[in-house]
């Protein structure tokens, strides 16, 4: 009985510590090279598809904050600097497979605009949804800002993979910077179900005995 007592007492301190082990990523794309200069100005560069430990799909690219805001008169700069990342090629979806269960819990985005008001070529919405393997799990819809990057909460709590559609299948682009998502060491979830599992035989002893 008290070594039941003892696992339950361990049992309920790991789970009150559990969100101090969480695995917290925050993907800024500043360490990613730049050594392109567009026709328009913008210096950008590609995402590579194994970013991070993660999969990028649809093309994912960078561009520089000062040639964003100088090619394109536009003001406000990004949350991380220097880069922030965009859909290439103005790609209808994009897609990142996280190769593990996570929490999507925000970003920041923004249109891509000139003179800090939307054009032709600006996205003006960007839907989200969450997957666990081929199973839906959220949407969400983000309406994107002309003048600035926007703090998004997304909340995906248990996906492994999204997605990101434009509203419009024209060429159209939008930026996003500052992805943080939060994860579970596998070696503490292999700790939590141990724990617990002794806990359950002990209390099945217990009864037992008593």
């Amino acid at each position: 009985m008290k070594r039941t007592k003892l696992l339950m007492m361990v049992a309920m301190a790991l789970v009150i510590c559990l969100p101090g082990m969480a695995l917290v990523t925050i993907v800024n794309f500043d360490d990613l090279p730049t050594p392109y200069t567009a026709t328009d100005g913008s210096v950008w560069g590609p995402v590579p598809s194994d970013y991070q430990g993660w999969t990028w799909g649809g093309g994912w690219e960078v561009v520089t904050n000062d040639s964003f805001k100088s090619a394109y008169n536009n003001t406000g700069d990004f949350p991380s600097l220097p880069n922030a990342a965009y859909n290439g090629n103005g790609s209808e979806v994009m897609t990142i497979n996280f190769n593990s269960t996570i929490n999507l819990v925000s970003a920041y985005f923004r249109s891509w605009s000139q003179d800090d008001a939307f054009q032709s070529w600006s996205a003006t919405l960007v839907t989200l949804k969450g997957y666990l393997g081929a199973t839906e799990l959220y949407t969400l819809d983000v309406n994107l800002s002309a003048t600035g990057m926007v703090l998004t909460p997304i909340n995906f709590i248990g996906v492994d993979n999204v997605t990101f559609t434009k509203g419009s299948s024209d060429d159209q682009w939008w930026l996003m910077d500052h992805v943080n998502a939060v994860s579970l060491s596998p070696s503490v979830l292999l700790l939590g179900s141990g724990i617990l599992g002794l806990v359950g035989l002990g209390w099945r002893r217990a009864r037992k005995e008593g």
